[in-house]
C-alpha cells in the first residue's frame, strides 16, 4: 500500500512542480489556475510533464521527499505529493526575492552607463508580436537589443539587460508584463522608457488584478514611468480611453491611433518608428500568425503565440471562410477569473457550425484530420500536440 501511495505521490508532486514552474512560482497565478482552469484535474493527468531542473525545483523535490520520509505511511506520501512542492516554494521565495533585487539594481546601473533609448511595450495582449515586428524593423537602422521571446518579468528583463545591453547599444526594446500593480513601476525605475506603448486593454489576467481598473492602473505605470519628455503611444480602439485621459491630465505627450486587431499592432509599430525618425517603413508579416499547409494537405492557421478574446474571434471568422471541414485546437484563455465562463461561452457561440473543437483536451486529433481540412491552432497548446498536427 505504501509503495502504491509513493508512486502516486511522486506523479502528483512532479506535475505540481512543473505547473509551479510554468506559473513562475507565484501563488496568485497558481491558485487562479487551480480554481478556474481545472488545476486539480491537471495534477492527476496522464501525460508526463517534466520540469526544468533548477535550484527551486530541486528544493521542491526535496520538500516532497522530506515530508514523505518523515511521515512514512501511505497517507503521509499522499500528503507529501501536495504539500512538499508548496513547502519548497515557500522556503525559496525569500532567496528568490533578494536575488531579484540585486539583479535589478545591477541592471539599473548598466542602463545608466549605456544610456540606450528605451522603448517599453505593455498591454493585455499583442505585446510579444508587436515587439518582434518592431524589432525586425529597427535592427536595420540601429544597434539594438530586445527582450527574448515572451520573457517580460522583472527578473527576465534584468537578466537581458545585464547579458546584452552593453556599451554601443543604441536602442533597447523591452516587453513588460504584470500580474499586479507595482510590477511595471519597478521595471521602469530600473529602465525608464523614452517611449511607452500600450498595445491594448482587455480581460487577460483579470482575476489576478482583481478588477479592470486595477489592470488599467497597472498598465498605466509604464506611462507614469516615462523619462522627462517621453512619449506615450495609445490605441483608442483597444479599450484605452481611460489611459489616454490620465495621460492628458498629467500633461504627458501622447500619440493616439485607432485600429483593431492585428492591424492595430502594425499601425502602432509605424507610430513608434516615426518617433524614432523612421517615417516611411515597410512592414513585414505579423510574427506569431501564419497560414501554412502540411505535407498531408491540411491547412493550418497557426496563431499559437498567445491568444485573447478579440484575436480568437477574429481568427474564428477567418476559419469560417475556409473551404472543407474546419476545426479549432486551443487551450482556451487562462487567468480570466470570474470572467472565464462568460468569455468561453461567447467563444463557443462563435464556433457554432465548425466540425469539431478541442479545447484543453487533445485526444483523437491526428485520427480526425485529413487532407483538405483546415485547423486553427489558437494559443499555446502543448508542443507535442502542435508538432503532431504539423506533421500530418
Amino acid at each position: 500500500m505504501v509503495w502504491i501511495a509513493l508512486i502516486i505521490s511522486a506523479w502528483v508532486a512532479l506535475r505540481q512542480i512543473y505547473w509551479w514552474q510554468v506559473k513562475e512560482y507565484r501563488l496568485d497565478r497558481w491558485w487562479s489556475w487551480m480554481r478556474f482552469n481545472q488545476g486539480f484535474k491537471e495534477l492527476w493527468g496522464s501525460s508526463f510533464r517534466r520540469p526544468a531542473v533548477t535550484f527551486r525545483t530541486l528544493t521542491m523535490g526535496f520538500g516532497w521527499l522530506g515530508i514523505g520520509v518523515f511521515l512514512n505511511s501511505w497517507w503521509g506520501w499522499l500528503v507529501a505529493g501536495y504539500v512538499g512542492p508548496v513547502l519548497g516554494v515557500v522556503l525559496t521565495s525569500p532567496i528568490h526575492w533578494a536575488g531579484k533585487m540585486i539583479l535589478m539594481e545591477a541592471a539599473r546601473r548598466r542602463i545608466e552607463l549605456v544610456k540606450p533609448k528605451i522603448i517599453g511595450i505593455t498591454g493585455s495582449y499583442g505585446k510579444t508580436s508587436s515587439k518582434e515586428l518592431l524589432s525586425q524593423l529597427l535592427e536595420e537602422h540601429f544597434k539594438m537589443v530586445k527582450t527574448l521571446k515572451n520573457e517580460n518579468t522583472e527578473i527576465s528583463i534584468a537578466r537581458r539587460i545585464l547579458g546584452a545591453v552593453n556599451v554601443g547599444v543604441e536602442v533597447f526594446v523591452m516587453e513588460v508584463g504584470a500580474y499586479r500593480r507595482g510590477e511595471i513601476a519597478r521595471v521602469c525605475r530600473m529602465a525608464p522608457p523614452d517611449i511607452a506603448w500600450v498595445t491594448a486593454i482587455g480581460n487577460q489576467h483579470l482575476d489576478l488584478f482583481r478588477g479592470i481598473n486595477n489592470l488599467k492602473r497597472a498598465k498605466f505605470e509604464m506611462i507614469e514611468g516615462l523619462k522627462s519628455g517621453g512619449v506615450a503611444v495609445f490605441n483608442k480602439a483597444a479599450g484605452e480611453e481611460d489611459l489616454i485621459k490620465w495621460a492628458n491630465d498629467l500633461g504627458i505627450k501622447s500619440v493616439v491611433y485607432e485600429a483593431r486587431g492585428r492591424e492595430g499592432n502594425k499601425v502602432g509599430v509605424a507610430e513608434v518608428a516615426k518617433l524614432l525618425g523612421l517615417p516611411d517603413v515597410k512592414m513585414g508579416a505579423m510574427p506569431g500568425f501564419e497560414i501554412k499547409e502540411t505535407l498531408g494537405g491540411i491547412k493550418v492557421i497557426d496563431s499559437s503565440y498567445s491568444t485573447n478574446q478579440q484575436t480568437f474571434e477574429e481568427d474564428i471568422e477567418l476559419l469560417k471562410k475556409m473551404p472543407g471541414r474546419r476545426f479549432v485546437v486551443s487551450p482556451g484563455i487562462i487567468e480570466l477569473g470570474k470572467e472565464t465562463e462568460r468569455v468561453h461561452s461567447e467563444l463557443w457561440e462563435k464556433m457554432k457550425g465548425l466540425d469539431a473543437v478541442w479545447m484543453g483536451e487533445y485526444k483523437g486529433i491526428e485520427k480526425t484530420l485529413k487532407s483538405g481540412d483546415t485547423v486553427l491552432i489558437e494559443g499555446r497548446i502543448p508542443s507535442g500536440v502542435k508538432n503532431k498536427i504539423l506533421g500530418l
